[in-house]
């Protein structure tokens, strides 16, 4: 498993799901770099690693994220957060 920030998930996994095992974070709680635990297109698998890995790891804290934008970029919705 490779060791990665969130940044650079996006360039290495882009438009796919991402779960880390979270290494080290910001002040703010806010997680800068994990452990690749699984990355693909497909949520339902990532999820299916994942379960695999909580059962080695149960104390492990992870962190999941798409690694591309939320919504379609040709299209007319607005997301504000």
């Amino acid at each position: 498993m490779d060791e990665v920030t969130v940044v650079e998930c996006f360039t290495r996994f882009p438009d796919e799901w991402v779960r880390l095992e979270v290494l080290e974070e910001d002040e703010a709680g806010q997680t800068k770099r994990g452990r690749v635990i699984a990355h693909n297109r497909d949520d339902d698998e990532v999820l299916r690693v994942e379960r695999e890995f909580r059962r080695k790891h149960p104390g492990a804290t992870t962190l999941v994220f798409f690694a591309g934008p939320l919504v379609d970029p040709k299209s007319n919705v607005v997301v504000i957060l």
